[in-house]
C-alpha cells in the first residue's frame, strides 16, 4: 500500500489553517516572476511542491524573510510544472487549502535562505 502524497507550499507567512493560498494576479502578492522567473512561473496559478525541503528553498526566499511552509490540499487541476525536471516534484494548481504550517526552526531557515542565494549566484 503506498502511502498518500503530501504537498507543501512556502511562501507568504501567517496563513491560517483552512485559508486559501490564491495565484498572486489574484492577491496582488509579489510573484517569483518578478524575480527572475517570468518565463517559468506562472502568476495565475499556486505552486506545491511533494518535497519539503523544496518548500523551505521558497519561504527561505520570500521577500519579507519571513515566509512559512505549509502542509497543502491543491484544488485541481494538478498540473506538472513544465520547469522541473523531475517527476512529482513541482506542481501547479488554481488554489490550495493550508491543512497546517510547519515549524521550521530558524537556523534552518537561515541555512536555506543561504543555500539559495548561494544557487542564484551561479
Amino acid at each position: 500500500m503506498s502511502k498518500p502524497v503530501r504537498y507543501y507550499h512556502g511562501g507568504v507567512p501567517d496563513l491560517l489553517p483552512g485559508r486559501m493560498i490564491l495565484p498572486p494576479v489574484t492577491t496582488g502578492v509579489r510573484s517569483c516572476a518578478l524575480y527572475g522567473a517570468s518565463g517559468v512561473c506562472d502568476p495565475q496559478m499556486v505552486y506545491v511542491t511533494t518535497d519539503i525541503e523544496a518548500a523551505m528553498l521558497f519561504a527561505a526566499g520570500h521577500p519579507s524573510n519571513r515566509g512559512a511552509v505549509y502542509l497543502v490540499k491543491p484544488d485541481e487541476p494538478l498540473l506538472h510544472d513544465p520547469d522541473c525536471r523531475q517527476p512529482g516534484l513541482s506542481f501547479a494548481c488554481p488554489r490550495a487549502k493550508v491543512i497546517r504550517r510547519i515549524r521550521i526552526k530558524n537556523k534552518i531557515m537561515r541555512k536555506a535562505r543561504k543555500a539559495l542565494f548561494e544557487i542564484a549566484e551561479t
